[in-house]
């Protein structure tokens, strides 16, 4: 358990304002979600399913961006489920979506997500980044820790982590 404890401390969205001061802020919205998508062809129920619906109410935010934080597209997370689900609903906003993977995109090694979401999530070595979002900079992480290199100091994403900080330093006003 001792060697699971790092893990737990990396969250898949850390945010870094960009600019100090309320007045120098600008105005975003935000949909975030993790646990989206069936498998394709799957019948909706109140408790599970619900992909659809769900990106209609999305859809009505008109977000500026769409973090989707794990779980993207169950069960395995193949590149054909990708396709025949997730993209027919979240799809949608692809071009406006974050993602980070979930222990579901692991179970095929994320192959799909990776060749789903291509170069903008990171490499299958380094699938971490970050981005700036009005006045935020904003971390996208993996918490996958045994397919990322691990989640302990001196790991490839927390000196990543380290060095993304150093050269974002502003801090909340």
């Amino acid at each position: 358990r001792a060697a699971r404890a790092p893990a737990r401390l990396l969250s898949r969205l850390v945010l870094v304002p960009l600019l100090a001061g309320a007045a120098l802020a600008q105005t975003v919205t935000v949909a975030a979600a993790g646990d989206i998508a069936c498998e394709p062809g799957a019948v909706p129920s109140l408790r599970a399913c619900q992909q659809a619906a769900t990106a209609k109410l999305v859809e009505t935010m008109h977000p500026d961006a769409v973090l989707a934080i794990g779980d993207l597209q169950y069960p395995t997370g193949l590149l054909t489920s990708f396709k025949g689900s997730y993209d027919k609903t979240w799809g949608a906003f692809k071009s406006i979506t974050y993602p980070v993977p979930g222990n579901h995109e692991y179970y095929n090694l994320a192959n799909g997500y990776f060749d789903y979401w291509g170069k903008r999530v990171g490499t299958r070595d380094q699938s971490w980044y970050s981005f700036d979002l009005g006045a935020w900079h904003i971390l996208a992480l993996n918490s996958n820790c045994h397919y990322s290199g691990g989640c302990q100091d001196g790991s490839p994403e927390v000196e990543w982590i380290k060095a993304d900080l150093a050269a974002h330093p502003t801090t909340c006003a």
